[in-house]
């Protein structure tokens, strides 16, 4: 039923694009047409001999078209302004996604460094990472043994965290603006994060920062308790 009435919302909308181009379209035809109209019916038209037939007929028609073509171009313009105005917001939407796209490549290609390092004798953080409880819950995660746990976890690399910590508000970010193209960019930065670390990675480092911090709420990550599902490509 959701999947119909999609369906015919988006047809709806093509229908009323393509009015709003053809509606002006036949106003302007019938605005030149009906002056025309109204002469040739009133006074006929013909090749008259003298003079003055000629500068009524053309005093009539400027006066009568002269408006219209300005109101035509004005229109024209204005229609003008709005595209330029539109592009040079999509132009700095562009800009505004690139720059939290560069951002968030270079912490993530500076954490992934960070995950893989093997210490001697040891695994590396991401296989610990891997191997937290990822069903854990929010009361779980704010209990004084999961949160020394982590802390401990955080000291043998803290700059996996604070790579981690960064990345958060870049995703925050676009999803800020309510518009297609920063959701389409907040989806493909975070299925670029979780094929790049993986998904459960992702999960445990929104899990230790939950713990850790006091002022981060469940809802302001973005892996945990969010399954990259058909919601995501939407």
């Amino acid at each position: 039923m959701k999947k119909l009435i999609d369906l015919a919302h988006q047809q709806l909308v093509l229908l009323l694009k393509k009015l709003i181009v053809i509606v002006p379209l036949l106003f302007c035809t019938l605005m030149f047409l009906l002056p025309i109209i109204f002469y040739i019916s009133k006074f006929g038209l013909g090749l008259w001999d003298d003079h003055q037939s000629w500068a009524e007929l053309g005093s009539f028609f400027s006066g009568i078209y002269s408006p219209i073509i300005a109101l035509i171009a004005l229109i024209i313009l204005g229609a003008q302004w709005r595209a330029q105005l539109n592009y040079s917001r999509y132009q700095t939407d562009v800009e505004t996604i690139k720059m939290f796209r560069d951002n968030i490549d270079f912490y993530l290609s500076k954490l992934e460094e960070e995950l893989k390092f093997i210490p001697k004798r040891d695994i590396s953080m991401s296989e610990k990472l891997r191997n937290l409880n990822v069903q854990m819950t929010a009361e779980d995660l704010k209990t004084q043994f999961t949160i020394d746990s982590i802390k401990k976890l955080k000291q043998e690399n803290r700059l996996v965290f604070d790579l981690w910590l960064s990345i958060i508000p870049e995703l925050k970010g676009l999803n800020a603006i309510d518009s297609p193209i920063f959701s389409h960019a907040l989806t493909a930065s975070k299925l670029r994060l979780a094929v790049v670390l993986s998904h459960k990675v992702c999960v445990s480092l929104d899990m230790c920062t939950y713990s850790l911090m006091k002022n981060v709420k469940k809802e302001d990550l973005y892996f945990w308790g969010r399954d990259l599902d058909q919601k995501d490509w939407t």
